[in-house]
């Protein structure tokens, strides 16, 4: 519904879904190689409303290095492409995470 919307519609956007795609996003598996990010520190940064979390917290439970998983109140998945509210507090937590952990690899 979202990507129908004005605010999150793009030009070159079918508006539905391939149903022959089904059978291939159904057969991928997208966490598989999460484990080779490792020794690489990943912070993922989840609205906590987000009907994709689970896959946040399947990614942070495959990974090896340094993880982080950092929820932001009230926020739904899209919330957080556009809404000032819930972008500066990820972006506080994206300098505060990445400063710790690139200063300390370098």
């Amino acid at each position: 519904e979202y990507y129908c919307t004005s605010r999150g519609e793009h030009e070159r956007s079918a508006k539905y879904f391939v149903w022959q795609s089904v059978d291939k996003l159904a057969s991928f598996d997208a966490f598989f190689a999460v484990p080779l990010i490792g020794p690489r520190p990943m912070l993922q940064i989840i609205g906590e409303r987000a009907v994709t979390a689970w896959m946040a917290v399947e990614a942070h439970q495959r990974a090896t290095g340094p993880k982080e998983l950092h929820r932001i109140e009230g926020a739904s998945h899209v919330d957080l492409y556009d809404k000032k509210q819930y972008i500066d507090p990820a972006i506080d937590k994206l300098t505060d995470f990445y400063t710790t952990h690139l200063t300390a690899a370098g």
